[in-house]
């Protein structure tokens, strides 16, 4: 079953120019529903192609809404995002977006309705737009300044001809495997052991948290391969406890012992201070090997604003344990409210990882691995709060060490490396991201580098053989 006459009754309202916040609105063939039409309900599988044939929207009989994008090489189907299913197959569900922008996936049961999938609305009471859309946002790289075929699945709101882009299931061109939303209490935890452990979808990475309370991210070379650890969180506690992975409504990782009813935290990502009522996910990214020939990680995680918001702060990173390639005191993308991300901040056993860095080095300050530049250097900060840099993009794939800080002291129980204007100090303590926007001391400096000769108000990381340079 598809749905063509709403696609041709909106062709003409859908293209009077304009934009606001970046939408583009969506080209003709691509409308799936809009406020203005009946719920859409499934009476069998329900496939919704795009005009150009390169995305598919399906909407299943669990219930499970899936958006795939067809690969030009071999023509395969490859899933980009999917609400969720799993439900009875033999209860009726629906397809709504309401009068406010909402969308929903809901089952009907003896005239009961129950939630299996929504959105935020867009608008609250008495402001509404004219009229909301929902269609498949298929464009080039040239019209919106990717690197490929753009296929998402958006909501746009109309009023008085000006479009509004209001949701997007996606954040960024990326492959992204969710494992906790902080807006579903369905979805907010997890339990320790292997039969537990979250597979991203290209099978070569996991999230998995073992029975002493230490969350690892691990991945292989191959879907057959043999896990490896590419980063953890800290073990060494009671394998008596019961471990749980959480993401907190203020979106917050913890990794906590629920043992005999008390809760004991012994892993936090501290990013917990922000505003509540904005909704989180935590995911796994798998991204390309490489981008505008620039190196990047096997996978990491990632705490973001949920696509489903309404501000211009949705898809904003909020914390991962792995730098990809950026580390410095101010964003270089000018887009988000700097309060909100934790991109200057380097918390014990997290890892900045620079895949192309030579610029800013020279001579022999460039790192060499044999006769030739390495592909990757690491700077971690380690479970003993020392600094190192060495060779490789994982802890399972660490080489030699290029550099250390060779910091002697206490052995603190919590520390983080912090790139400040005046340059990357190390300090004594539990990172507070509220206390150091408010610019208050924050703890026992243990470390510091400087490099005077930066330009004012531009300042980087960058990973030269003499060690991390600002």
């Amino acid at each position: 079953m598809r749905i063509f006459a709403l696609q041709t009754a909106l062709v003409t309202f859908l293209h009077a120019p304009s934009l606001v916040r970046g939408c583009m609105e969506f080209k003709p063939g691509n409308i799936v529903l809009t406020s203005e039409d009946q719920d859409l309900q499934l009476s069998e599988e329900w496939n919704f192609l795009s005009h150009n044939g390169k995305c598919q929207l399906t909407f299943e009989n669990d219930g499970n809404l899936s958006l795939e994008r067809k690969r030009n090489a071999s023509g395969e189907w490859k899933t980009r995002w999917e609400s969720g299913g799993g439900h009875d197959t033999s209860m009726n569900f629906f397809l709504s977006l309401n009068k406010r922008g909402k969308l929903t996936i809901y089952e009907m049961k003896d005239e009961t309705k129950k939630v299996v999938f929504s959105t935020n609305e867009a608008a609250l009471t008495g402001e509404e737009a004219d009229k909301y859309v929902l269609g498949i946002g298929v464009y080039t790289p040239e019209e919106y300044g990717g690197s490929s075929q753009k296929c998402d699945l958006r909501i746009q709101s109309f009023s008085g001809g000006v479009c509004t882009e209001e949701w997007v299931n996606l954040c960024g061109d990326v492959q992204e495997n969710v494992v906790m939303r902080s807006d579903n209490p369905d979805a907010r935890r997890f339990h320790a052991g292997e039969e537990n452990a979250h597979v991203a979808k290209n099978g070569k990475c996991r999230l998995h948290l073992k029975n002493d309370g230490n969350l690892l991210l691990e991945g292989r070379k191959t879907k057959k391969g043999n896990w490896m650890t590419y980063w953890e969180s800290g073990g060494g506690h009671s394998t008596d406890g019961y471990y749980v992975a959480a993401l907190t409504k203020q979106g917050n990782l913890l990794v906590f012992n629920e043992n005999d009813g008390h809760k004991q935290v012994v892993f936090s990502t501290n990013t917990g201070t922000f505003d509540p009522s904005i909704s989180h996910e935590l995911s796994i990214l798998t991204p390309r090997d490489t981008y505008e020939n620039i190196k990047t990680v096997p996978c990491r995680l990632q705490i973001l604003n949920s696509p489903n918001e309404e501000s211009s702060d949705r898809c904003s990173e909020r914390w991962t344990n792995i730098k990809d390639n950026e580390f410095h005191p101010f964003p270089t993308w000018g887009k988000f409210d700097p309060s909100l991300t934790t991109y200057d901040v380097l918390q014990k056993g997290e890892m900045f990882v620079k895949g192309q860095f030579n610029a800013g080095c020279a001579g022999d300050n460039i790192p060499k691995c044999g006769n030739l530049d390495c592909p990757y250097l690491t700077l971690y900060l380690d479970p003993t709060c020392n600094l190192v840099m060495f060779d490789g993009p994982t802890l399972a794939e660490r080489g030699n060490t290029i550099w250390s800080a060779d910091i002697q002291g206490s052995n603190p129980d919590d520390c983080y490396l912090l790139a400040d204007i005046g340059g990357v100090k190390l300090f004594e303590g539990k990172y507070n991201k509220k206390r150091e926007d408010a610019g208050e001391k924050l703890g026992t400096e243990i470390y510091k580098l400087y490099d005077p000769t930066e330009p004012e108000n531009f300042y980087h990381v960058r990973l030269c053989n003499s060690g991390p340079q600002v």
